[in-house]
């Protein structure tokens, strides 16, 4: 399987939103409220992600996307960090992978590209992952250490994520 990884355009926008929602929407069935991630792919709320998408784009142009055969199957979202205590550090932001396509180095291969773009403009890079996502095994699995846990607020709930330092 031959994967592209190359910097998103515009037109990118509605596959990195399908590919964000129906994520969430299978990553997190158990874990984040049913209803909120039901109406993630309501028309309304798919409408605004995909616009969303395409400004940022426009504007900052961090999101790096697989492509397999001509077909976006993964996103990557990177920047400065949000996290507190880590402002002086790269982020890696999001990264998904189109669920049918997962478990076939794709993740991999979004990573170290990201990673390496980070490495660019920062000495370290951070990565997040919500405490009961099993995608924790791949970030430890890539060579990430845990540094610390840390909260994430959703709709005012606070979750647990683990933040690991990339490699």
């Amino acid at each position: 399987m031959e994967i592209k990884i190359r910097k998103a355009i515009v037109s990118d926008g509605e596959s990195i939103a399908k590919i964000n929602i129906s994520s969430w929407q299978k990553t997190y069935k158990d874990i984040f409220p049913k209803e909120f991630l039901d109406c993630l792919s309501d028309e309304e709320s798919l409408k605004n992600t995909i616009l969303r998408m395409q400004e940022n784009i426009k504007k900052d142009n961090n999101y790096l996307v697989a492509e397999f055969n001509n077909e976006v199957v993964g996103f990557c979202k990177i920047g400065k960090s949000t996290k507190e205590n880590y402002e002086n550090y790269g982020e890696i932001i999001a990264l998904y992978v189109k669920n049918e396509k997962v478990k076939k180095g794709i993740g991999k291969q979004l990573f170290i590209a990201a990673n390496n773009l980070l490495k660019e403009t920062y000495e370290n890079n951070i990565v997040s992952c919500i405490k009961e996502n099993l995608s924790n095994n791949f970030y430890k699995k890539i060579g990430c250490v845990l540094l610390e846990e840390c909260d994430f607020n959703l709709k005012g709930v606070i979750y647990k994520e683990n933040l690991y330092l990339c490699p």
